[in-house]
């Protein structure tokens, strides 16, 4: 079963959000989930809440696509269909952007609700980790590195999923492994980034069905590799220091030195 279009349409309260003062990571996703869920009809609320979906990877989903949302209406000042996937087949993703296909679906986010709450509770169950330190720099010793929150988890991903969408509208320079990433006005450590262009590397091998779905491109260079790298940055940076709505923004948007 799947659920589309819970919103009424584009949010004039998404487009107003003052971008007001740096906040800490908790306090930045509830501005945005507050705003995100405005837009929400309350029929579509009832009818995922009866769908027969545990209510906590509901509520969780919820919150998350409403937080995406208001993510994207940031950096594009639109928004663009969601679909909630309450299905208990194992799907490939459990969050996706998909681009419009004539004849087959409009531009999207989807979810697959029950496997995205169990994948976000694996990841906190296994305290998932803080790359970066509050200068850029890899933490090298995993006791060192502090555990991620799970607002700062979840902005992670909604900025992973929105740039996929800047990638898909060529509105960015996608960051590759040898790039030179600037932040806060310091280098990103190049270890930080040749760890995550290992990971996608493993991630090649271990999955042809991904690479055929485009998950791992090959013609137009390596796109989940960039929002890795994206996501990553901006959990460490949520994490190290209060973030405006702006300098978020500035997050998604990051592109590599000429």
């Amino acid at each position: 079963m799947s659920v589309e279009n819970p919103s009424e349409g584009r949010l004039e309260e998404e487009k107003q959000i003052e971008m007001g003062e740096p906040l800490e990571s908790k306090e930045l996703f509830d501005l945005l989930t507050n705003a995100g869920l405005k837009g929400f009809k309350p029929e579509f609320v009832q009818e995922l809440g009866e769908s027969g979906t545990e209510k906590e990877d509901v509520d969780l989903a919820i919150k998350f696509m409403a937080c995406l949302t208001a993510v994207n209406g940031l950096v594009f000042n639109d928004r663009v269909e969601l679909i909630f996937n309450t299905g208990e087949e194992e799907p490939e993703n459990f969050i996706q952007y998909s681009p419009k296909r004539e004849g087959e679906y409009d531009e999207n986010y989807w979810i697959s609700i029950g496997h995205f709450g169990k994948i976000v509770r694996k990841q906190m169950g296994e305290n998932h980790r803080v790359f970066l330190d509050k200068n850029s720099h890899l933490i090298k010793y995993e006791e060192d590195a502090p555990p991620v929150l799970l607002e700062e988890l979840l902005l992670g991903i909604a900025v992973h999923e929105v740039r996929h969408r800047l990638q898909e509208k060529k509105q960015i320079s996608m960051i590759g492994g040898k790039d030179k990433v600037i932040l806060d006005g310091n280098y990103i450590d190049p270890n930080f980034i040749k760890l995550q262009a290992s990971f996608i590397k493993g991630l090649r091998g271990k999955s042809k069905k991904a690479m055929d779905a485009g998950l791992l491109e090959r013609k137009t260079g390596n796109r989940e590799l960039d929002a890795v790298i994206v996501e990553k940055v901006a959990v460490s940076r949520l994490h190290h220091r209060r973030t405006s709505l702006e300098q978020l923004k500035q997050l998604a948007t990051i592109e590599p030195e000429e």
